[in-house]
């Protein structure tokens, strides 16, 4: 389905990886944290990276974002949707 609404948009979801108690997210400067300062929760799912002798890492929840640039580029394309952007 994202791939199909991609295709359809041209607006492709970002995904970053978060704590599991959701205290952050791994980016900016938490980017290269490999646990929560704030939890000390691992940012991988221990499980699986136990099982893959540490070689697959998966995060354990994932935050998806929209670029604003791209969804107002969208908004644009459409004339009805460009008057509606003027208020």
């Amino acid at each position: 389905i994202k791939h199909h609404i991609a295709s359809l948009s041209g607006i492709i979801p970002l995904a970053h990886n978060m704590c599991i108690n959701t205290c952050i997210a791994y980016t900016g400067s938490f980017r290269y944290f490999k646990c929560c300062p704030y939890c000390d929760k691992s940012c991988y799912n221990t499980i699986q990276l136990a099982a893959s002798n540490r070689k697959k890492k998966e995060p354990c929840q994932q935050l998806y974002t929209m670029p604003i640039g791209l969804q107002l580029q969208a908004l644009y394309c459409s004339k009805n949707s460009a008057q509606h952007m003027c208020y």
